[in-house]
């Protein structure tokens, strides 16, 4: 990315933010999995002869497909760039320059990336045209924020709320309901199992001394040995709900937070195992904690403002 005084029939004088396509090494990642995969039965059918070697050659060619689509749809933007200015951006692709206002914008499809930003995933012109960018295109982020801040000129910033001190007053409200980490036989099943079959791999080991029974043995007392600490170690949990946020204790001591302190959650399978608190450390619940529904309805995200980069890097040659 680069920042700079770029000449612009479009966008005269402004400074723009330039950016590329991320060709890191993870840029071919997908084509690689692709590839193997398919590689994987093309050997299986040059080793083979008559029926099967026809069932993995017509195997091998069909899943040739996605990995053929997958070149297809990546590699011509390769040499893709997006520079961003106050007005609206250039895209160019093929050596061919596209400038388009933010007056040309009808809608913006937007996606939630790590970090907590938001990134344009597809952009709809007045033409009735949509407009996609290259695979793993750099700097979407901020042309989403610069679009918002476009079209929403008289609001203020959204910044994140200010958090509350951690360690003084803070009015959690009447107290609603208080509980705690259910009771499960179904881990303590699984420990007893992985327990049993360790104890037997161990004795087999001793009685037929070998590297292979040794090994297994030690995995699966590993294993067992992590199903109960993860049993144990929040026996003791208790989760408190409050009117106006709620108290979770575990080992690592009690840790309060406001309905309105939330500014992430995280999720396993649908269900709710963790919040953040805005400027502050993650809150994760026990597997079986009850009460985790009453916390479920105040999840959200608060998603990070983007800001443009300093304007007096020196600009890369176009």
């Amino acid at each position: 990315m680069a920042v700079g005084e770029y000449r612009s029939e479009a966008f005269p004088g402004q400074p723009g933010c330039r950016f590329r396509v991320d060709r890191r090494p993870g840029y071919f990642v997908p084509h690689v999995a692709l590839l193997l995969i398919a590689g994987c039965f093309g050997s299986g059918a040059a080793d083979s002869r008559g029926a099967d070697q026809v069932v993995l050659v017509v195997i091998t060619a069909v899943l040739t497909v996605p990995f053929v689509a997958a070149l297809w749809l990546t590699l011509p933007g390769w040499n893709d760039q997006l520079t961003i200015y106050h007005d609206g951006f250039e895209n160019r692709r093929r050596g061919r320059v596209s400038h388009y206002r933010w007056r040309d914008v009808v809608d913006v499809g937007e996606e939630l990336r790590s970090g907590r930003r938001l990134a344009v995933s597809s952009i709809t012109l007045s033409s009735g045209e949509t407009l996609r960018f290259a695979y793993r295109m750099r700097g979407l982020d901020l042309l989403s924020q610069e679009y918002a801040d476009h079209t929403q000129p008289d609001d203020p910033e959204p910044d994140d709320p200010e958090p509350d001190d951690p360690e003084p007053e803070v009015d959690l409200g009447g107290r609603r309901a208080t509980y705690r980490v259910r009771r499960r036989w179904g881990g303590v099943f699984v420990a007893a199992v992985l327990g049993v079959l360790a104890a037997t791999m161990l004795l087999y080991a001793v009685t037929e001394p070998d590297v292979g029974s040794f090994a297994c043995s030690g995995v699966l007392g590993g294993a067992a040995f992590l199903v109960v600490r993860m049993r144990t170690a929040a026996r003791h949990d208790e989760l408190t709900v409050y009117d106006n946020g709620f108290t979770y204790r575990s080992r690592k001591g009690t840790q309060q937070c406001l309905w309105s302190q939330i500014e992430d959650y995280s999720t396993i399978r649908g269900s709710l195992v963790g919040l953040k608190k805005v400027d502050g450390p993650w809150i994760t619940f026990a597997g079986s904690m009850d009460g985790i529904d009453e916390l479920a309805p105040h999840a959200r995200t608060l998603v990070r403002r983007v800001d443009r980069p300093d304007e007096t890097v020196t600009p890369e040659a176009p």
